[in-house]
């Protein structure tokens, strides 16, 4: 495993990303914290195959299956939690 401290910043989290899969025989991943982290990184998740598990991103737009297959998390969205 891999640990990579984002920052909040969702390019940087993306960097950090590619970093670590290019390198190693990545099969998932878990996080990022924020909603604007995982937008860039379910896209990313997408198109590598891979599942993204967020343990605190509740943006109700990430639910969508057809945008973001690859996308799980581990906390309601904002939309239940409303």
């Amino acid at each position: 495993w891999r640990l990579a401290f984002t920052k909040g910043d969702a390019i940087y989290a993306l960097s950090s990303t590619c970093q670590s899969i290019s390198t190693s025989n990545t099969v998932g991943i878990v996080g990022p914290a924020f909603s604007r982290e995982a937008h860039v990184l379910a896209a990313f998740a997408v198109k590598v195959n891979i599942p993204l598990i967020s343990y605190s991103a509740t943006d109700p737009t990430l639910a969508d299956p057809n945008i973001y297959p690859t996308f799980h998390r581990t906390i309601s969205s904002d939309a239940i939690i409303a």
